[in-house]
This record gives C-alpha cells, structure tokens and sequence, in this order.
C-alpha cells in the first residue's frame, strides 16, 4: 500500500488532472472548429442590361496620324572609340602556393623535390621541368626550389629543423 505522500501517486494524479484539463478545453474548441458557419446571401443589386440604339450608319474607324510615331525620342551620343591602352592586358595576379617543400632527394645524380599539395591533401616527388599547379619547376637545389609560371618566379625553402 503506498502513502498519501508517494511521489509516483502524486504524479499519477498529475497526469490525470491534466489529460482532463485538456479535454475540457479541446471539446469547446473542436466544437466551434467543426460546427458549420451561418450564412447569409450577400445583398446584390440587380443590375439591367443597358439600352441598345440601333444606328443607321456604319461607324468608321479613326485615322491615326503615323507621323506622330515618326518623331526621334532618343538621341545616344556617338560611341567613343576605344583607348589604345585597353590592348595590353596587365599580368594576372599570382595567386599563393598552398604547399610545403618536405625534401630534396638525390638518386643517381638527379635532384628529386618532395612536395606536400595541401589543395589535394597528398605528398608529390618532383624533377625538373615538372608541372603543378600551372607552374614549372625551374631549379632544385639542396637549399630549396623554384618554380615559374612564365612570369612570375618563386621559391620554396626548407624549413630549419628547431634546435
């Protein structure tokens, strides 16, 4: 037997008052929700269907004057000829390289250059002449390498190990 004071009877009961609450609210609004509307038919005038003349003679259209719509309403000005200076095309703006110069290898005389690509997320052995990312590399040395896009040159050096 369970006491007046059980906190699972007290929310037993809890539950009970609320479902019941709920139902006395929604029997109001689902009533109201569900009846059908009165209606009234709306007042409207009777409206008579005008008197018709019978004419005689046939109406002729209206001539319209077409030299109205002969008239200039806009005048552009002349176009103006292009600058002379609009023909050399100024150098495209290097846009940063997203890697990082890992190492320079040495087999057989060659100079290989060991290249994380951040953009792709993967490490790339290069040579000289090879392409990435629009550029070429120039030179490998133990010191760094450089890499051209035909205009403009740049350098990756290795980072100093931290004593």
């Amino acid at each position: 037997m369970s006491s007046r004071n059980d906190p699972i009877r007290w929310l037993k009961r809890r539950l009970w008052l609320t479902r019941l609450a709920a139902a006395l609210v929604m029997v109001p609004c689902a009533t109201w929700a569900i009846a059908p509307l009165h209606t009234t038919p709306p007042n409207v005038p009777h409206i008579e269907a005008p008197l018709r003349i019978n004419q005689s003679q046939p109406t002729s259209k209206a001539e319209i004057d077409r030299r109205v719509f002969a008239a200039k309403l806009w005048n552009p000005p002349p176009p103006t000829p292009a600058p002379a200076e609009a023909a050399v095309k100024p150098t495209p703006e290097a846009r940063p390289l997203n890697m990082q110069l890992i190492g320079i290898i040495e087999e057989n005389g060659a100079r290989r250059a060991a290249v994380y690509d951040a953009d792709v997320d993967c490490l790339i052995i290069l040579a000289n002449g090879d392409h990435i990312h629009e550029q070429t590399v120039t030179n490998i040395s133990f010191r760094g390498i450089e890499l051209s896009d035909g205009h403009v040159q740049r350098k990756l050096v290795l980072r100093e190990k931290p004593s």
